[in-house]
This record gives structure tokens, C-alpha cells and sequence, in this order.
């Protein structure tokens, strides 16, 4: 289990106003706050790995880019200077400035190693950075997988739509429905959707503490009585 991140100050509402609502409404409601299932749901959303679940390790797209760039800029430079150096070799340049371009190749071989210039990426750096992320991404997948299960998870947690808006946005509904189906493996393909699991996580964890604060404020009617009942009957 590890520290669960700071939630975001989310467009969360008390459900009071449901409360209001028809009885047939207000019944659908109460149960589905008050079930045993989210509970249960509730409890494994504050044991999660928010730590992998975040993603902070894994390379992203914009450093992956630039990773890229400097490769491109890297070879370029490379072919420029060997054909330089050819060219002084063979007497179309001064030996003196085919020196030049030897010293440039030697240096621009070294810079080649990752990790040779202070906080600069190195040309190798790209192919390390996209093992890394795909390594990084199968042990996500493989932890999204395991806490998905043969039933699916996140889509359990919609009842606390009520305390935060914010889980009824379209992607999130969209990836409620593909975990419903059993089928959100399917749409966790690329970076951007790992993120948004993540956030709905977070925005979940949010709503939870408000649900939690909820239910001690209003107990639940059934619970209160079959616990008087059970009063009763053993006296």
C-alpha cells in the first residue's frame, strides 16, 4: 500500500438535494450509497499502488520526442563530419582541418553514451527510454488487470458520481462502460488512457471521503433497524 496522492479540489455535491427527490429515487440512491458492493470497492480503491498507478516513472511523450530529435540531430551530425573527414582524407580539404573533424567525430562518439553530458539525453536515449516505457507499461497493464479481475472494478465505483461530477464526464463513462464489459484492456493502449484511469481513480478517492463523511452523518435506515429488531427480540 503506499501514500495515497493529494485528491484535486473536485466539483463534488452533497447528495441532500436527492434526498428531495421521489421516494422511488431517493430509495435507488440511498441503496446503491449504502451497498455492500461499493463498500467493498471503497476499500480496495484506498489499498491501490497510486505510486505505479501514476505513471511518474514512465518516460512521456514529450521526452520521448525529444529523445528523438536529439537522435536525428545526432546522426546527421555524425554523417556530416565522416564525410568531412573522408574528404580530407583524400585531399580535398587541408589535412589540418580533417583533424578537426576527426576530434569532432571522437567527441560526438562519446556523446553517443547516455549520460555523458550533465542533464543532456544522449543518442542512445531514445531506444533506452522506449524499453523503459514498455517495460514500465506491461507492469501497469499487468496491476490494471489485477485489479480489474474477471468482473471489472472502476465501473463499481459510479454511485459516487453523487458526491463528485466530475466521475460523470464522457471519457470517464466511457471507460466505466469498457470495464462493465470486460473489455477495458481493449481501450488502455496508449498513454493519454492510462492517465485518464488513473485521474478517474483519484477523482473516486475524492468523492469516497465525502461519501464516508456522508454515511456518518445519515447511518443506515436498514442497518439502525435490524439492529433494533435485534434489540427486541433478544429481550
Amino acid at each position: 500500500m503506499t501514500t495515497h496522492p493529494t485528491q484535486p479540489d473536485s466539483a463534488a455535491t452533497i447528495p441532500e438535494t436527492a434526498l428531495s427527490e421521489p421516494s422511488t429515487t431517493q430509495s435507488t440512491m440511498l441503496a446503491e450509497l449504502y451497498d455492500d458492493g461499493l463498500n467493498d470497492a471503497c476499500h480496495i480503491l484506498k489499498q491501490l499502488d497510486y505510486d505505479l498507478l501514476s505513471m511518474k516513472q514512465i518516460p512521456s511523450d514529450q521526452t520521448l520526442e525529444k529523445a528523438k530529435n536529439i537522435r536525428v540531430i545526432w546522426f546527421i551530425s555524425g554523417y556530416s563530419l565522416t564525410v568531412l573527414f573522408l574528404f580530407s582524407l583524400l585531399g580535398f580539404l587541408p589535412w589540418w582541418i580533417g583533424g578537426f573533424f576527426g576530434v569532432g567525430l571522437f567527441l560526438l562518439g562519446l556523446t553517443c553514451v547516455d549520460g555523458f553530458l550533465p542533464n543532456q539525453l544522449g543518442a542512445n536515449s531514445f531506444a533506452l527510454l522506449t524499453a523503459k516505457r514498455e517495460q514500465l507499461e506491461l507492469e501497469l497493464k499487468k496491476y490494471i488487470t489485477t485489479i480489474e479481475g474477471s468482473l471489472g472494478f472502476i465501473h463499481l465505483l459510479q454511485p459516487l458520481s453523487y458526491f463528485n461530477k466530475n466521475l460523470e464526464k464522457h471519457y470517464f463513462i466511457r471507460l466505466c462502460a469498457a470495464s462493465q464489459q470486460h473489455r477495458l484492456m481493449k481501450h488502455l493502449t496508449n498513454y493519454r488512457e492510462f492517465q485518464l484511469y488513473y485521474q478517474y481513480l483519484i477523482e473516486a478517492l475524492a468523492a469516497n471521503e465525502k461519501r464516508e463523511a456522508w454515511i456518518k452523518a445519515h447511518p443506515n435506515p436498514d442497518s439502525a433497524q435490524s439492529e433494533q429488531a435485534n434489540k427486541t427480540a433478544a429481550a
